[in-house]
């Protein structure tokens, strides 16, 4: 019911589409991205940092399939933490770091939530 009232379209008003000024694209628009390769592990520390209620929207893309045990500990990982401080949140799987990188807008910002390896 929710998704028809929200792509219904049957709306004949024409007022409802504003434009937006460059500079409410990037917070309209913009969201904050973590790329997570395969032998990747995500920061959770580094990402409680940098997103927060009111930030732009959480994207984190897996690169490979099928997804390491890294990348499924990191997505659970964001998940829990966008439940608790109440962002928003999303995961999307890419098949190449090409295509992960597509996905990518000027108006987004790529965060390096990266835990380092150590040998």
């Amino acid at each position: 019911m929710r998704h028809e009232l929200a792509f219904s379209g049957g709306s004949s008003r024409t007022d409802s589409y504003a434009a937006v000024s460059p500079e409410g694209e990037v917070s309209w628009f913009g969201r904050s991205i973590v790329i997570l390769g395969p032998t990747d592990r995500l920061d959770l520390e580094e990402l409680a940092r940098s997103v927060w209620p009111g930030t732009p929207p959480l994207l984190i893309v897996n690169v490979g399939y099928p997804q390491t045990t890294e990348q499924r500990a990191g997505v659970r990982a964001a998940m829990r933490l966008a439940t608790k401080r109440g962002f928003c949140f999303e995961a999307q799987l890419a098949w190449s770091m090409d295509e992960a990188l597509d996905v990518v807008s000027p108006f987004d910002e790529v965060l390096r939530c990266l835990s380092e390896r150590v040998p």
